[in-house]
């Protein structure tokens, strides 16, 4: 019974998942992203608008099913065993206020059983309104590994900075009205920015240059 009902949200992101991808992916181009990654990219997900898609989302069929009173009866119990933190809550609430739009998670490579990841988002107004609520998550990722070497260079008008905890490092930088971070791939990060910044002249090598994308 337990584990039944922990799929059950997995199922209501599942189900998410499934509505974006017939109705929001289909409206929205992803190329401007697809045009930052490296062509080898083993898996991808692109969300072009946060406050959009929440939007129809909650116009949807699927949605309104969910909400139906005896639908909600039925989740009751299986729901209230996962905890809630008013801490995840508050940060959303901070997260939506920059308006973020092109949020995307990519799966660079996988390399002695440790993934390489690349995401990003724009978001509204400056990288110092930004970095209020980035700071925050920093600030929180930092607390709860205290042993995490911290360090900060320059990569052309770029400052990333780095937080390493045994093989694992994440990397963060903001470019513009940008906000990227990478997983163990420093490299790739870097590559990123030469695209963004058009520095790099390699399309062809680029995940929007794969015709079975």
């Amino acid at each position: 019974m337990k584990r039944f009902a922990l799929l059950l949200p997995v199922a209501a992101i599942a189900a998410f998942a499934i509505w974006f991808g017939l109705h929001g992916a289909r409206t929205t181009s992803s190329a401007t992203v697809t045009a930052l990654l490296p062509k080898e990219t083993l898996g991808f997900v692109h969300l072009p608008d946060l406050g959009r898609t929440r939007d129809e989302w909650h116009r949807s069929d699927i949605y309104g099913l969910w909400r139906e009173p005896a639908v909600q009866e039925f989740f009751q119990k299986p729901l209230a065993i996962i905890p809630k933190s008013s801490t995840a809550e508050e940060n959303f609430r901070k997260f939506e206020e920059l308006e973020p739009k092109d949020i995307f998670i990519a799966l660079t490579a996988w390399e002695n059983g440790s993934p390489k990841c690349i995401g990003g988002f724009r978001f509204k107004g400056s990288a110092e309104e930004a970095e209020k609520v980035i700071g925050e998550w920093r600030a929180n990722l930092l607390g709860r590994s205290p042993q995490a070497k911290r360090e900060t260079f320059a990569y052309q008008q770029h400052q990333i900075d780095t937080m390493t905890r045994n093989q694992d490092t994440v990397a963060t930088v903001y470019d513009g009205n940008w906000f990227f971070v990478g997983l163990n791939d420093v490299d790739g990060l870097k590559a990123l920015l030469d695209r963004m910044d058009q520095r790099a002249k390699d399309a062809n090598a680029t995940l929007a240059a794969d015709e079975t994308f």
